[in-house]
């Protein structure tokens, strides 16, 4: 048996390569990069806007509530007190806190405008602080047994790394408000009237022999 080979051209029809692009277009693979680009960019145009998504948490507009606003402050004087610990008074800097804290510094100056302000916050924080896990301490006790833990508790205050340190933003105010507008009285008005406070309150203070509290 004999085969005749045809040398004309192919019988075979001739197929366009249309195999299915992104967004479900049907366009040709082959062609010039710019042919390509520019289908692309049509494709993109006439893509459908992406639907809302009906479990998605709704987005927050507007301002902060109250309790986030005193969060944000809280965690700003957190980091403050983090930097002085770590590098003191002479390299403190809003840039620092705001690395510290991951926010931006002008975060920073729309709650306290200066350095001062800042300092002044931080001192009433630490004692508000302080305050607080000392009326926490002896609470099932007698008046005159509460007296005695709290006034150990007091001292280790005084004498850790912390006391140190706020002793030092103290003297550091000082220096900067002047005579007058002294921040350690302050720190000893806050004592005094919390001492003053549970003695009115506590129920065994005629135990004390203490005829004026006031005065005392």
């Amino acid at each position: 048996m004999t085969f005749t080979r045809h040398s004309g051209p192919s019988s075979r029809p001739h197929t366009k390569d249309t195999r299915s692009a992104p967004f479900g277009t049907d366009r040709p693979i082959s062609g010039s990069p710019g042919d390509r680009e520019a289908t692309d960019s049509a494709n993109d145009l006439n893509e459908p806007p992406p639907q809302a998504d009906d479990n998605a948490a709704p987005v927050r507009r507007g301002r902060p509530s109250v309790a986030e606003a005193e969060a944000l402050s809280g965690r700003i004087l957190d980091a403050s007190w983090q930097v002085l610990q770590s590098g003191g008074f002479e390299t403190f800097t809003f840039d620092r806190v705001a690395r510290h804290a991951h926010i931006g510094k002008a975060t920073i100056y729309s709650r306290f405008p200066g350095k001062l302000d800042l300092m002044r916050a931080l001192l009433q924080r630490r004692i508000e602080q302080r305050t607080d896990y000392l009326n926490q301490q002896g609470l099932n006790l007698s008046i005159r047994d509460a007296f005695h833990v709290r006034a150990a508790e007091v001292m280790k205050m005084l004498f850790s790394p912390d006391g140190v340190l706020v002793e030092r933003l103290i003297d550091w105010l000082d220096q900067e408000i002047g005579e007058g507008q002294t921040m350690r009285a302050h720190a000893y008005r806050n004592a005094i009237e919390l001492i003053s406070h549970i003695m009115i309150n506590s129920p065994d203070t005629a135990d004390l022999g203490v005829r004026d509290i006031n005065l005392a």
